[in-house]
């Protein structure tokens, strides 16, 4: 049996939005409005201090965290951009032109695509080191790129790729990799039929994505790739397996893998007497049936893997922790 605490804020933050948990479990970081709009954090059972608050035309929101600790989020303003606080040692804030970023789970690659520049860029650095204050090197061009879209990045465990959706104007997504060290971007999902959503996951060695279909009668699919090094610079996948269908839009949102790659983990609608309930469902990789681990979440939620094995379900207004 699994069970449900949520995470309490502090009363200064108590209306605050857009609450995500650290990998560790300690942190929370956070969105608050009003006169001192801005990015906020506290440390679970602590205080809040403020992070990043807002400037004149220029919004901080969607905070992340990183495996390493390091807090990403993004920038509204006259042109889109992307930040990073970095975890203890590893630098001051910094900011990029772009609408994705991502760092890699050893700590080696910041990865940020920019769209209205048409340009995906990466920093690689020794173990040890920060990539936030590394000249940036130019990977790959976004051609046709809507310069004002979000791109969703990510970098494989092991650094050795970085994986984006692309989003090209008026075309429905498609999901790319190109090497670090660089070479020529792959087309590894090809467009969608429009229109469509398309999120993804990077394991040790899957790739997990989540398939959208929108229109009259929506659809959602869950499924995962094996994902090796192939030839030529080039990653290999292998053939899918299903693990979830309905027949609703789901959520935009990144299925999350557990550590140890069994499991991915998914937010859902469910039908109660009373309504409509989002739930956390959870599917085994090696296929079977999904496992319902917890219901009545935020709406607007998303899961993530705790290093200690439980799964944080990070909501617009509050978290909940499931102890599976």
């Amino acid at each position: 049996m699994s069970t449900l605490r949520t995470i309490a804020s502090p009363p200064e933050l108590a209306q605050a939005t857009q609450k995500v948990l650290s990998a560790d479990g300690r942190l929370v970081a956070c969105r608050v409005e009003g006169e001192k709009a801005g990015l906020y954090q506290f440390d679970v059972g602590g205080l809040g201090r403020p992070l990043k608050l807002d400037q004149a035309g220029r919004r901080f929101h969607s905070p992340s965290w990183t495996a390493w600790g390091d807090l990403l989020f993004h920038v509204d303003g006259p042109a889109p951009a992307v930040g990073a606080v970095p975890a203890f040692g590893r630098g001051s804030a910094a900011e990029f032109s772009g609408t994705g970023i991502a760092v890699s789970a050893d700590g080696r690659v910041l990865a940020v695509a920019d769209p209205g520049a048409k340009a995906l860029r990466v920093a690689v650095v020794e173990p040890g080191n920060s990539p936030f204050h590394q000249p940036l090197q130019t990977l790959g061009e976004l051609e046709e790129a809507d310069p004002r879209a979000r791109m969703e990045v990510d970098v494989t465990r092991d650094g050795n790729f970085v994986v984006l959706v692309r989003h090209a104007r008026q075309r429905a997504p498609s999901l790319w990799s190109v090497p670090s060290a660089g070479g020529d971007l792959q087309e590894l999902i090809p467009q969608l039929s429009a229109p469509a959503a398309l999120a993804f996951a990077l394991g040790r060695t899957q790739l997990g994505v989540l398939e959208i279909r929108l229109g009259a009668t929506s659809t959602s699919k869950v499924y995962v790739r094996p994902m090796a090094p192939g030839s030529l610079g080039l990653m290999r996948l292998g053939p899918a397996r299903d693990l979830f269908f309905a027949r609703t839009a789901l959520p935009t949102q990144r299925p999350a893998f557990s550590p140890d790659g069994k499991k991915v983990a998914v937010i859902a609608y469910t039908n109660t007497p009373s309504g409509s309930e989002m739930a956390l469902e959870l599917l085994p990789t090696a296929g079977g049936k999904p496992v319902r681990a917890a219901q009545a979440l935020d709406l607007r939620g998303s899961a993530h893997f705790l290093e200690s094995g439980e799964v944080a379900v990070d909501g617009f207004e509050r978290i909940s922790v499931v102890t599976l």
